[in-house]
């Protein structure tokens, strides 16, 4: 959708299988799109744009949903992409990161009930009907 409003778009995704997907379904499209970790990337940022005005003005942040503690079943397209990926253990780290590197905000998709991440209040926050997204504004 970002990419549609015509946004420059710089998908990163660690799961080989996932990017591999991705990759090939949005060939069409001018997206960029790196089979990397995003704590990593956003490390290398120092490396890469020495200086801090070409960091992203925004940085959205699609991490895994935590488990539910609900006894029902996920959908299976939501177990499989689970045991596909893993969990996503370092979200925290990638969230503090994003914060740093974000010059104008961070935007955090979650699910509708979930805790936020390291517990920070979001500036905004657009709720639907099963999820929301949560938004941290930055100034770096």
């Amino acid at each position: 959708m970002l990419y549609q409003l015509g946004c420059a778009v710089i998908l990163l995704e660690r799961s080989k299988p996932v990017f591999l997907l991705l990759k090939h379904n949005l060939s069409f499209a001018e997206i960029k799109i790196y089979n990397i970790d995003a704590k990593e990337y956003l490390k290398k940022l120092d490396d890469i744009n020495i200086d801090k005005k070409n960091y992203p003005d925004v940085i959205y942040f699609d991490p895994i949903f935590p488990e539910k503690s609900k006894t029902a079943l996920s959908r299976k397209s939501a177990i499989l992409l689970r045991k596909t990926v893993g969990d996503d253990v370092d979200a925290a780290e990638v969230f503090e990161l994003a914060l740093k590197k974000a010059k104008k905000r961070v935007v955090v998709k979650r699910p509708l009930h979930a805790k936020n991440i390291n517990l920070l209040k979001p500036d905004i926050v657009y709720a639907g009907k099963a999820v929301r997204f949560d938004v941290y504004l930055t100034f770096a």
